[in-house]
Parts: C-alpha cells; sequence; structure tokens
C-alpha cells in the first residue's frame, strides 16, 4: 500500500492552502532505479537493478494506472542495460548480452525485443542519442560516431551500425579531432557531442543534423575558441541554442547562439560555473555560481541573464537536473558537505518562483532528474522510507494537494516532515558522490 511523505509547512507554497506530498511507488516492491525515466505509450521505463542480480541493471517498467514496478519480462536476459532513450514508441538501449555491448530495441506495443546486427566492437556504455531516423552510438574501437536507423525489433537483426561521415574538423577548420565522441545528446533536431581538440586544448562542441551531416560549433571572436572549449548542458529554446563552456583552467560561462546560422556571434550570458538548464516559464533558467551561494538565472531572448534567487541556497551545493512542474521547478543535487550530508548525498528540491524560496524536500537517494509524464504527473526518486527496501532507489510521485482555507492546523505534518529529514540524512551514508558537470545533458 502506498503511503505519502508530508511536506506541508516545508515548503513556502504560493497559497497558504498549498501541501505537497512524496507518495512512494510500490513499497513493498524489491526494485531500485538506477537510470533515467523514459516513457512510452503512457508506461514509465528505467534502468533498475533486479531482485534475482542486485549488481547488474535491466530494463523495468512502471504503469501509473496500476502502480506496478517490475523488470520486463522478454528483456530479462538482457543485463548491463545503459543509455535507454525512446522516440516516444520504441524503445533503444545498449546490452552486452550479446558478447558485445550493442544497441537493442524494445517495442512496447508487440512487446518483443531485437539486437541489432554488430560486428563493430563494443559501444561505450551510456553514450547512445535518438536524433530523427537515426540512432547514434560510440564504438571503443576508434571512438567515432556509428549511426542505425531506427528498426523494430523483426528487423533490426540485419542492421549494421556504419561510421558517420564526413569526419568534422576543430574550429580552426583543419585540425581534426582526436580521442572519442563523449556526451551524446539530442537537441533540437541535432546529436551534440564534444570531442578533444588541440588547437583549443580542450573538447569541441560538435553537432550532426544526420549520419552525413557535420559541424564544429564554432564562432566569430570573441570569445576566443578555447573559452568554448569543454562544453556542456545543450538546451534549445525559441530558435537559439544555449551551453555551458569555459576553459579548463578557468571560468565556465553560459553561451547562447542562434541555432540556424554558426555565422552569427555568440552571446555570452556571464558565470561563474553555470549547472544543467531547462525551459521555465517561458525562460531559458539555470542555476551559477553568485558569491557563496548558487543563485537562479533566467533569459528571455537569449542575450542577457537576470538573476531571480534564490537569496539562500537551502545549503545546494551543486544541482544535477532542473524539470518544470506546473508553477514550481523540481531539482536534484548535492547538499554542502556537513555530518548530516557527507560526501555522496543526492537530495530533491522545489523552487517556488513565487516567494524565491529553494526547499529541500523528502529522504536522500535522487539518483536520476525528476521526471515529468504526458499526463503531467510528476516522480522522482529517494531511498525506500517503508518496507523492506531501505537500501533501494524508489520512485515517489509528487502530489500537490489544496487543503480548506480553515479549521487546519500544519504542525503536525511539520514535525513530521522534519523527521523525514532527518530520515534521509541517515540514509544517505550508502550514496556515492557523481559530478556535477554530467555532460551534455
Amino acid at each position: 500500500m502506498a503511503a505519502g511523505l508530508a511536506l506541508a509547512g516545508a515548503l513556502p507554497a504560493a497559497a497558504a492552502t498549498a501541501q505537497y506530498e512524496l507518495v512512494e511507488v510500490a513499497p513493498s516492491t524489491v526494485y531500485s532505479v538506477v537510470g533515467p525515466l523514459v516513457e512510452a505509450g503512457g508506461i514509465v521505463y528505467f534502468q533498475g537493478t533486479s531482485p534475482s542480480a542486485p549488481g547488474g541493471s535491466w530494463l523495468f517498467s512502471f504503469d501509473p494506472a496500476t502502480g506496478s514496478v517490475g523488470p520486463v519480462g522478454v528483456t530479462s536476459s538482457l543485463g548491463q542495460v545503459s543509455g535507454l532513450r525512446t522516440d516516444g514508441s520504441l524503445l533503444f538501449f545498449l546490452s552486452p548480452a550479446g558478447g558485445q555491448n550493442a544497441i537493442h530495441v524494445y517495442d512496447p506495443s508487440s512487446d518483443t525485443v531485437g539486437e541489432y546486427d554488430w560486428p563493430v566492437g563494443d559501444a561505450f556504455p551510456d553514450q547512445l542519442a535518438v536524433v530523427g531516423a537515426d540512432v547514434y552510438v560510440v564504438v571503443q574501437g576508434d571512438g567515432l560516431l556509428y549511426s542505425v536507423p531506427k528498426a523494430d525489433p523483426a528487423t533490426a537483426p540485419g542492421i549494421a551500425p556504419v561510421a558517420t561521415t564526413p569526419l568534422p574538423k576543430c574550429a580552426d577548420g583543419t585540425t581534426d579531432p582526436s580521442g572519442f565522441a563523449d556526451s551524446l545528446a539530442s537537441v533540437g533536431g541535432y546529436v551534440y557531442y564534444v570531442q578533444s581538440c588541440a588547437d583549443i586544448s580542450a573538447d569541441q562542441l560538435f553537432r550532426r543534423a544526420s549520419s552525413s551531416s557535420a559541424e564544429a560549433v564554432a564562432f566569430p571572436a570573441p570569445p576566443a575558441a578555447a573559452d568554448l572549449g569543454a562544453a556542456y548542458a545543450v538546451l534549445e529554446h525559441a530558435g537559439r541554442t544555449y551551453f555551458a563552456a569555459g576553459p579548463i583552467s578557468g571560468d565556465q560561462h553560459e553561451y547562447s547562439f542562434a541555432s540556424s546560422d554558426l555565422s552569427q556571434p555568440v552571446a555570452d550570458l556571464g558565470g561563474l560555473n553555470p549547472g544543467s538548464s531547462a525551459v521555465f516559464q517561458g525562460a531559458v533558467t539555470w542555476f551559477m555560481q553568485d558569491g557563496a551561494d548558487r543563485r537562479l538565472y533566467r533569459t528571455d531572448d537569449g542575450l542577457t541573464a537576470t538573476a531571480i534567487g534564490p537569496t539562500s541556497d537551502a545549503g545546494l551545493e551543486a544541482e544535477l537536473a532542473l524539470t518544470p512542474w506546473g508553477d514550481v521547478l523540481l531539482l536534484n543535487g548535492f547538499p554542502v558537505v556537513s555530518s548530516a550530508d557527507p560526501v555522496g548525498t543526492r537530495t530533491n528540491y522545489f523552487y517556488d518562483p513565487a516567494d524565491q524560496s529553494l526547499t529541500r524536500i523528502g529522504p536522500a537517494g535522487a539518483i536520476v532528474p525528476p521526471f515529468v509524464t504526458a499526463a503531467g504527473d510528476a516522480y522522482v526518486t529517494a531511498f525506500a522510507a517503508l518496507g523492506a527496501d531501505a537500501d533501494s532507489q524508489h520512485l515517489y510521485r509528487v502530489v500537490k494537494r489544496v487543503l480548506p482555507d480553515t479549521g487546519f492546523d500544519a504542525v503536525g505534518l511539520v514535525v513530521a516532515a522534519g523527521a523525514l529529514v532527518v530520515l534521509g540524512a541517515g540514509l544517505a551514508l550508502s550514496a556515492r558522490r557523481r559530478s556535477r558537470r554530467t555532460g551534455i545533458a
């Protein structure tokens, strides 16, 4: 039976009658979320641990209509699942079950799975993007991007990956990139990735509109090409593309450019060390260092940025992902290290623009970005609070309730919420630290 984690009073909500709860999904079921959530056909899928072999990762599904969570039976032999992506109907992921880490495709409508033909060597785990009609991966042998056309499980076994061409040049137009492509992401009809370039002594940002069209994301100076190295957190909105970048030994800034014309100057939206961005209330929004605090910034035009809060960072050291949900912003990240929050603690937060407040909520263990389904329901992960599965990260549904305007005493719920924060801090001892900058995503 599901149980709600009351957060009344913990959030300085826009209205006095607003109350938020985290409702644990399938508390009596043994499962743990270890990878991002995706949705196809109203069902949520994720990389999860299997009760029979908890050290690996398998394809799991969650049905919001029934609340049931469990492994996808037809993929039960495909362990070490990584890079899970969807085009809205088919699911693509990597698994080494056939001897090499290869692309697999699962069709929920027919409950069938197929493996692409794979003569080229292992693909790097987690490096997978779906753009247009193609699926992209990075092969370890040469570090290059390879692609296959999207196909269903019946036809995929006859299709082999092909290296993308032409190979792009670095920002100077003559230098070849070296090393392997990294941090694949599907953004605005392109697959973006980074690859090392000697001309800027850092990773150059590249993009492909198709398997046969590639370009370096480079601009007229200023800034210098080296300042645009080591790019991450790419986002497209209203005809402009946003990303964070900077020299390896210097400060990172947030930049934007006209998506359709790389010959136009890049706009420098400032630094220091921006995090991942999201489109929230019609504007691109991200956190950035401001003195000792992480403050939230926004831009409406991609040319100038404004700090909008919070004035207090609620102990936030480094955010990992931002997800808009109605009139609030969900995020997860690392709190400032303390005796109560040792290295590795990850926690969920709410940002409420009504009063520019940032509030930590619920138990620790926020291992994947918050996720909002097509139906508008929000989910986060945290350590299991109920049942016999306390070492695992369970799903929690975020619920906003409207309370009567009079006759309601929230004091008891405030005390309960505080107790849950203590619980979350204790459970955080088994969490492991991951870098704030997770690449382009």
